[in-house]
């Protein structure tokens, strides 16, 4: 008993520095928690507010916090004289091969979280991207979800979405229809003009601003072809445009303007029968 506490009289200033640092460690790691968790409330409560995908928001404030928390800890231990230099590298040598090891799997993290911050489309678009077309049904952290117009059900890695060309068709209120429509070159172009403006105009869904187009758009083969561009709601972008080849038809035929086809004439030739003589 008396060596020890001969050994803690000569030690007395050693023992005060060492509780008095694992004190301010302490409170280092207990403040830093703190703030830790008010910047995991803050992340989530500003994602949650930009309409950041709620599953998003929570997996992402938990990352800051679980780095800062990281932070903290090596902090702590830095103040109580902890060599932290080796474990810092070993936290990182760690990291780097799980990071290799899940490589598909963060890139595809990372590809959702943009696709769900930056917004190129939304559940219930029409979209064409990584070689598929079709409405998208849902924006999870790892994949897409795409139904095609056939109702098939299309499940896409966010990486192959991101790293592709997005067509996102539903992404304005209105759109334009356009059409290549022949008529023979023995018809009249001007009634045939007339058919198309008349049409697009007594369409009531069709916009009267901007103002439908119809111009000669080629002098082709056998016709003569008249593009005719018009603006209409996006939702209504298909049926619309049967109905107006539709209509363009009726009133081409009333106006007697014809509109060519693929013809095919074939000449037979009778040759004469020539009779060989067996020997």
């Amino acid at each position: 008993m008396e060596v020890i506490k001969q050994w803690l009289i000569d030690n007395e200033e050693v023992l005060w520095l060492t509780g008095e640092q694992f004190l301010i460690a302490l409170v280092i790691f207990f403040v830093g928690l703190k703030i830790s968790r008010v910047f995991e409330r803050l992340t989530k409560g500003l994602m949650t507010r930009k309409g950041i995908d709620p599953a998003a928001s929570e997996f992402v404030s938990k990352i800051v916090f679980l780095l800062l928390v990281t932070a903290v800890i090596v902090a702590a231990l830095n103040h109580v004289g902890v060599e932290t230099t080796t474990l810092v590298a070993m936290v990182g040598a760690i990291g780097l091969a799980i990071g290799l090891a899940l490589k598909d799997s963060l890139s595809n993290f990372a590809s959702g979280v943009l696709l769900i911050v930056l917004k190129p489309f939304r559940v219930g678009d029409f979209v064409e991207t990584g070689g598929v077309v079709g409405t998208v049904t849902s924006i999870q952290l790892f994949s897409t979800s795409i139904d095609t117009p056939d109702n098939r059900k299309n499940i896409l890695p966010n990486s192959m979405v991101f790293g592709s060309v997005i067509t996102n068709y539903t992404a304005h209120a209105r759109r334009r229809i356009d059409m290549v429509v022949g008529v023979s070159y023995k018809s009249d172009l001007q009634a045939a003009r007339k058919v198309f403006e008349t049409v697009c105009a007594e369409h009531e869904e069709i916009y009267d601003d901007p103002i439908p187009f119809v111009g000669v758009d080629a002098l082709a083969d056998s016709s003569v072809n008249f593009t005719i561009k018009a603006w209409c709601a996006t939702a209504d972008v298909i049926r619309l445009r049967c109905e107006l080849l539709e209509r363009f038809k009726i009133g081409l035929d009333a106006a007697g303007v014809e509109i060519p086809f693929p013809q095919l004439d074939l000449h037979v030739q009778e040759l004469p029968i020539v009779n060989q003589r067996e020997e």
